[in-house]
């Protein structure tokens, strides 16, 4: 869309609704047990929920990551994050709290945020690749600026709720990626704006009656979901493991 507006956004998203229920009748059967990805733009969020209700939707986990990322570089720790280990291992330990049980959170995210004592910026401090001079300003302005990261918890707890970007026990895609790959091939399919009125039809057509028929038999269960590839069972399976580790540790 040319749009973006919460307005716009309710517009299709109500469209959208309607052709659900016209076709299917009941459009709780489609929502139950999952979620909308966003890519945290607020006003397709604000409209998305305005027109299917509350607690339906995830943060894409690639955006997720990057907003740590962007946060990474306000405080000007890109440098340092990608010379010294410590920090880089603390940044993933910061993104894969999505990953645990809410109840687990908070309480790993402050684990996560004790500094390891070695970490002190000296050139004889063994996670660094490069000796690094101990009085540099820079050094000691990123040590400053690691202080809003331990001392606050707006990271966790904001507008959107920790369920808004928690992936514990998800099922399903985690990120955008799927949805934006499909845009790719819509735009390959349809060669731009240089194709023929008649041919854009065409494709168009074939292209509606081929998801519209696959949707329906999906919804009255006709047809299986495509099941995850491999490697995609096996990230499941460490990721529910380390989940049962780290509760085993935290109850403990």
């Amino acid at each position: 869309m040319k749009t973006h507006t919460r307005e716009m956004y309710e517009r299709l998203f109500g469209v959208v609704r309607a052709q659900l229920q016209e076709r299917f009748g009941n459009v709780e059967r489609m929502v139950e047990g999952g979620r909308a990805h966003f890519d945290f733009e607020p006003a397709a969020l604000g409209a998305f929920e305005a027109v299917f209700g509350p607690d339906l939707t995830n943060m894409c986990l690639f955006h997720y990551a990057n907003c740590v990322n962007k946060k990474l570089h306000d405080l000007g720790l890109s440098t340092v994050y990608q010379e010294c280990r410590l920090v880089n291992r603390f940044v993933r330990k910061m993104v894969a709290l999505c990953m645990l049980s809410t109840d687990h959170i908070l309480k790993a995210f402050e684990l996560v945020c004790v500094v390891p004592s070695d970490l002190d910026g000296s050139e004889n401090c063994e996670c660094r690749d490069t000796p690094h001079p101990h009085s540099s300003s820079a050094q000691k302005e990123s040590r400053k600026a690691c202080v809003p990261i331990s001392k606050s918890t707006n990271w966790l707890h904001n507008r959107y709720g920790l369920n808004f970007w928690n992936y514990h026990q998800a099922g399903g895609p985690r990120t955008t990626n799927h949805a934006e790959a499909w845009h790719s091939s819509l735009k390959s399919k349809f060669d731009g704006m240089s194709i023929d009125l008649g041919v854009w039809l065409t494709n168009f057509q074939a292209i509606h009656h081929r998801e519209s028929e696959r949707t329906r038999q999906l919804v009255e269960g006709i047809a299986e979901p495509h099941q995850p590839r491999p490697a995609y069972l096996k990230n499941d399976t460490r990721i529910a493991g380390a989940n049962s580790d780290v509760k085993a540790f935290l109850d403990s």
